[in-house]
């Protein structure tokens, strides 16, 4: 979708580039995030900030677009 391509094009500034080498917004449904994380500790690090993750991707595209993140191992 349009959003998932402007997510994706957002997401180095949005997540600092640490966080955005490993991971990378591959779905946008419904209001559902997937985010798909390249490694174990990443995916800790992005679950212990899930609320402001989705606090900032909803800044960037708007609260309707997006109302659950979900990481899945890729």
């Amino acid at each position: 979708s349009s959003d998932l391509e402007s997510l994706r094009s957002a997401w180095k500034d949005l997540v600092g580039e640490y966080i955005a080498k490993c991971s990378d917004p591959v779905s946008l449904k419904r209001g559902l995030l997937t985010i798909r994380v390249t490694q174990p500790a990443m995916r800790f690090h992005l679950e212990q900030m899930r609320g402001s993750l989705l606090a900032k991707v909803q800044r960037s595209l708007g609260k309707d677009k997006i109302q659950t993140i979900r990481f899945s191992m890729g």
